[in-house]
């Protein structure tokens, strides 16, 4: 407290706390990570159309649509792994191993001398990307201030669409000038950019170290942060009653998914998520090339997809209130209603102008979509059931992240227009649309985490 006694005032500081200090030291070195995360997929969407124009390279459109999806297959093979991995060493190390490996391979995309090796490396980046943000999401939870965990997982996964519109907007330059192989270097070089400090600043999940029973080596490393050693004991008890009430039947929460109050919206939400991740990566990558193909220069539809993905980050600002104010099914159907009308309204081959227009409005409701839809499922829910519904949706979801770029490169292989691009991601939108109105209306009280009582009678 700092005090003027002849003015007699006094102002009062309000001096971060040392868990406050480490959960934003947490909360950079992860947002760091997911910034990686969204430049190192966006790149390849970047590359797509010189790599297409290379005639060493004799790359057919859907040569480049399977490259695309070799990535988010590694995604969700990594994704699944990452639970194992983290159980048994942790999250630390693994999370600073991933990061060196998908730099690495990165950079190494440079080199590549074929679509074939492309192709094995984009799936090892994949793989490394995929491990590393569960460990991310569980880290920055774990250190976040229990009433501000939300905004610091919310913010931190913003980095994302970040790393999206920043990687669009290098390519801008570095692309036509430097060639494609410079933007996997770059790509590369910013995450050992950020390596050291992974390094040097990353703690251990004290809540791995409880769990596999080193408590001294938690207690000392709560202390070199300046937790106390009161912090280990806290979590231990937390831990041992939160084992006690998993210790339920599983078959208990997978039955919810299929009882009467909840059958219909367990198929809607997988069907919505996995046209959201259609629509997400298939634009992602493929919006630079289908609008090269439609007569625009390389450098306006690379300057399209920071478009795109800034509309994404809109997104996510104005319909999370949406959200919150008027409901998720509301925000959602607004996402979906707004990327269907403007995704088909760019198959009129309109001026450049009200081409950006359209473009991020698209990614406005497109890229916010997925975010909007997995926060339904998660309140949808009663308790006991709410991760085992999360991870159905979620895991089907991913789904559409391996056949959106799929369908960009069959379109534009097959002898149509490119323009059959938007009419097939629009429709897509629009079936995202009916699958998220058919999920009934939730019966359960938001706060509640009793089941319904329909699930009773199941």
């Amino acid at each position: 407290m700092f005090c003027d006694h002849q003015r007699r005032w006094c102002v009062t500081v309000n001096r971060p706390t040392a868990a406050t200090r480490v959960a934003r030291t947490v909360w950079i070195l992860c947002f760091a990570v997911v910034f990686l995360d969204g430049f190192d997929l966006v790149i390849y969407g970047t590359v797509l159309p010189s790599l297409l124009a290379d005639p060493s390279w004799n790359m057919s459109p859907e040569t480049g649509g399977a490259i695309g999806s070799y990535a988010l297959i590694g995604l969700m093979i990594g994704a699944l792994m990452s639970g194992y991995i983290a159980d048994q060493y942790g999250r630390r190390k693994p999370l600073i191993l991933y990061a060196v490996m998908f730099s690495v391979l990165t950079a190494l995309c440079a080199a590549a001398n074929g679509p074939a090796m492309l192709g094995v490396l984009r799936f090892l980046v994949g793989l490394a990307l995929g491990g590393a943000l569960p460990m991310v999401i569980a880290l920055v939870a774990e250190y976040a201030p229990a009433e501000r965990r939300n905004f610091y997982n919310a913010t931190m996964l913003a980095g994302y669409a970040i790393g999206a519109v920043l990687v669009s907007l290098v390519s801008i330059f570095v692309v036509p000038n430097l060639g494609f192989r410079t933007m996997f270097l770059v790509g590369g070089l910013m995450g050992l950019a950020v390596l050291p400090f992974l390094v040097w600043k990353l703690p251990e999940s004290l809540d791995h170290l409880v769990t596999s029973g080193r408590h001294e080596r938690a207690r000392a490393l709560a202390d070199s942060m300046g937790l106390g050693g009161e912090a280990v004991e806290r979590r231990a008890e937390a831990m041992a009653l939160t084992a006690e009430q998993e210790s339920v039947d599983r078959l208990v929460a997978i039955r919810a998914l299929a009882a009467p109050g909840y059958r219909l919206a367990s198929i809607a939400f997988p069907v919505a998520g996995f046209c959201a991740f259609i629509l997400a990566y298939g634009l992602n990558t493929w919006l630079p090339e289908i609008l090269t193909s439609s007569g625009y220069s390389l450098g306006s539809s690379l300057a399209f997809l920071v478009a795109l993905n800034a509309g994404s980050l809109l997104g996510n600002l104005v319909l999370s209130t949406v959200a919150d104010r008027s409901g998720p099914r509301l925000a959602i159907v607004i996402a979906g209603g707004v990327a269907c009308v403007c995704i088909l309204a760019l198959s009129l081959g309109l001026p450049t102008g009200f081409v950006y227009g359209l473009i991020l409005a698209a990614g406005f409701g497109a890229l916010t979509s997925a975010a909007l839809i997995f926060g339904y499922a998660s309140g949808y829910y009663p308790g006991y059931a709410r991760g085992t519904a999360l991870g159905w949706t979620m895991g089907l979801s991913r789904l559409g992240g391996v056949v959106g770029p799929l369908i960009g490169g069959f379109v534009l292989g097959a002898s149509v227009g490119p323009e059959w691009n938007f009419y097939i991601f629009g429709t897509t939108a629009l079936a995202l649309c009916g699958a998220i109105m058919l999920v009934p209306p939730s019966r359960r009280s938001s706060r509640s985490d009793e089941p319904s009582p329909q699930l009773d009678k199941a």
